[in-house]
């Protein structure tokens, strides 16, 4: 909600009044002391924020507002919080997990993941959107047909000659799969906003998906999933 608030140039006080509710509340929030206040008041709080969304960015605030509701309705929810992501130190995540990552690493284990990406690390709760960048970038450069993401392979099969262009199944996949994925990264980017611009620009979707980072970076992606 930070994020989003500044890239609409909003002061705490500025939000607080649009909101009708105190600045003290806005500042409990992003300060992650969420159990002080009450749910509707942070709905107040969302909701007075989406109303600010104008322009070409519109679009790219309003899908961040998407994981924004997703982590309330956990939080408000009642579920187990999500775990504190494990200090980053540029080789390992943890002891006898995953091993030296060059640049930058994502990891699942069970329903969260571990994304750590220029010294900072955090923790995402799952979601089929981030599984599929997941696969995206371990093979970088290679497109990968929206079907194949959402079996869950590398192997498009079921598509029709080509790439599958106008046949229902395959625009239905194509649709479904870019929505998660634009999820997924308006959710990065609200705790890692360099990381979700950086996704932003490089994740292509469609029909055939695929990660180019367009700045020509070579970023070495460590990507592993655990049960």
């Amino acid at each position: 909600m930070r994020v989003v608030r500044e890239s609409l140039g909003l002061t705490q006080k500025q939000l607080a009044r649009l909101a009708g509710v105190s600045q003290g509340s806005v500042s409990r929030f992003e300060n992650g002391r969420h159990g002080k206040i009450a749910a509707l008041v942070v709905l107040e709080l969302t909701v007075a924020l989406a109303r600010q969304c104008r322009g070409e960015a519109a679009h790219l605030q309003l899908q961040a507002f998407d994981g924004l509701l997703d982590e309330l309705a956990l939080i408000f929810g009642g579920e187990e919080e999500a775990p504190e992501a494990p200090p980053y130190t540029g080789t390992r995540i943890r002891q006898g997990g995953i091993g030296v990552a060059r640049n930058a690493v994502l990891l699942r284990e069970g329903r969260s993941w571990t994304i750590a990406y220029q010294g900072s690390t955090r923790a995402l709760r799952d979601c089929v959107g981030l599984t599929y960048i997941a696969n995206l970038l371990s093979d970088p450069g290679r497109s990968v047909h929206a079907l194949a993401l959402l079996a869950g392979s590398h192997d498009a099969r079921g598509a029709s000659a080509g790439d599958g262009t106008g046949c229902p199944a395959v625009e239905r996949a194509r649709i479904r799969v870019t929505r998660a994925i634009r999820r997924a990264v308006a959710r990065i980017a609200i705790v890692q906003p360099t990381l979700g611009a950086h996704l932003g620009a490089a994740i292509r979707t469609g029909t055939q998906c695929s990660y180019r980072p367009r700045d020509g970076s070579s970023i070495r992606w460590d990507v592993t999933q655990t049960d």
